[in-house]
């Protein structure tokens, strides 16, 4: 079970970064932004938890989880880029089909924004 250890970071869901200046057996003064307050802390299944400005912080939130945490939406930012250069160049594609097959440039414009209007992601 992780707890919370004085003068560690850990990070707030938002990914904002608190420092656990002490702690005591039921207690934790945490610090952000030179504001300094006590929090109680609670124990979960998945370890200790503070509430924060409104915020859960849990003890696992530690500078690895959130290194590991930015990669993987680094990682998932770049494949939702290369999917869309790929929309892209499928839209491209059909307008040049469809203007070679003597539709107007308005009129494949519209046709392909009828298109994507009536794409659903789930």
């Amino acid at each position: 079970m992780k707890a919370f250890e004085a003068n560690h970071p850990y990070y707030t869901g938002t990914g904002a970064r608190i420092l656990v200046t002490r702690r005591t057996a039921k207690t934790a003064t945490v610090t952000q932004y030179g504001v300094t307050k006590r929090c109680r802390i609670e124990q979960w299944p998945c370890g200790e938890v503070i509430r924060w400005n409104g915020q859960m912080v849990y003890a696992s939130h530690t500078d690895e989880a959130h290194t590991r945490l930015l990669e993987k939406q680094a990682a998932e930012e770049l494949e939702a880029a290369a999917c869309r250069a790929e929309a892209e160049a499928r839209s491209t594609q059909m307008f040049t089909t469809m203007l070679q097959n003597g539709m107007s440039a308005a009129e494949a414009e519209s046709r392909l924004n009828t298109l994507r209007e009536g794409i659903r992601i789930a």
